[in-house]
């Protein structure tokens, strides 16, 4: 009985220590060390670079890019110089009551920044990362950790120069030069592996359908910087494994704390895709926060 008590008032602690943790990283007013504020207005002083819509968490992000940014990328060049910003802003999107089939933005939820400066940021590639919420503030998550998730994403497209923004080819003016490596697949340039089912964590065991005895499981720094973003942006390159190997494909990061499982659901019909395409159903399985304290499951349905 003393023995268990000791233990419960370890947990505790450890608990609230981890609490108190993240509860210092929150709230504040730069991240890396730099702050919103320090850019001024850059909605209306820097070029809008593209708008992106996220499918899975409704949100519409528009990309910004100081004159430093925005020359390099405009001249479709990577050799972008210290002191190029971008900037981002992600809105939740709602439905307009006038007109039903369309999503307009309804107010802020996040705000990004991806800063050249070649010495400070040597670790990661040059570029330093900050995120804040919708007040300008930091969130709770651990920067040091957060950066280097950040990074584990961008460092897929290095011959972009770690930036995933393209100018919008609204009319293509002159001056910008389309660059035909940057239109590469993305599953293209990911490292996978064949692993047996028996060497997954039990949960994973039980998630593949028991015709599948291996799966092709996601190699590289994604592994060992894993966020809960990752999750959703990664199903459309694991889909992507998934019809070239016949395998399930799988994101596990490295602890074991998160995953995103992709695999055909062998129960589904012809479905019909968002283009109108017909396509074939997946199921994909991830994790709701860290340490699997839930499982979101969904069927996707991707045009062939």
């Amino acid at each position: 009985m003393k023995r268990a008590v000791i233990l419960f008032s370890v947990l505790v602690l450890l608990f609230v220590g981890a609490a108190e943790a993240q509860q210092q990283f929150k709230g504040q007013k730069r991240m890396n060390g730099y702050s919103l504020e320090q850019f001024g207005n850059f909605t209306k002083d820097w070029k809008l670079v593209t708008v992106r819509y996220r499918h899975d968490s409704n949100e519409m992000r528009f990309t910004f890019a100081n004159d430093a940014a925005w020359k390099t990328l405009a001249a479709g060049k990577t050799d972008y110089p210290d002191g190029a910003v971008f900037a981002k802003m992600g809105f939740i999107t709602e439905e307009d009551p006038a007109f039903p089939s369309s999503a307009v933005p309804s107010g802020a939820r996040r705000y990004q920044l991806m800063v050249k400066d070649s010495k400070k940021h040597a670790e990661t590639d040059g570029w330093g990362y900050a995120l804040f919420g919708a007040d300008g503030l930091t969130t709770d998550e651990d920067p040091v950790i957060k950066t280097q998730a950040c990074h584990a994403c961008h460092a897929i497209v290095p011959e972009r120069g770690y930036v995933f923004s393209k100018p919008m080819q609204l009319a293509m003016p002159a001056d910008i030069k389309a660059d035909a490596k940057v239109d590469e697949i993305l599953g293209a340039r990911l490292v996978y592996e064949t692993v047996d089912v028996a060497s997954l964590p039990e949960r994973l065991k039980n998630l593949v359908p028991a015709q599948f005895k291996q799966v092709r499981m996601l190699q590289g720094a994604l592994r060992k910087h894993l966020f809960a973003g990752t999750l959703d942006e990664i199903r459309p390159a694991l889909i992507l494994e998934v019809n070239a190997s016949k395998l399930p494909a799988l994101l596990l990061a490295e602890d074991g704390s998160m995953y995103s499982l992709v695999y055909p659901d062998p129960a589904a019909t012809a479905c019909k895709a968002k283009s109108g395409a017909a396509g074939v159903t997946y199921k994909a399985h991830h994790t709701v926060g860290e340490g699997m304290q839930g499982d979101r499951i969904i069927d996707y349905c991707q045009a062939q």
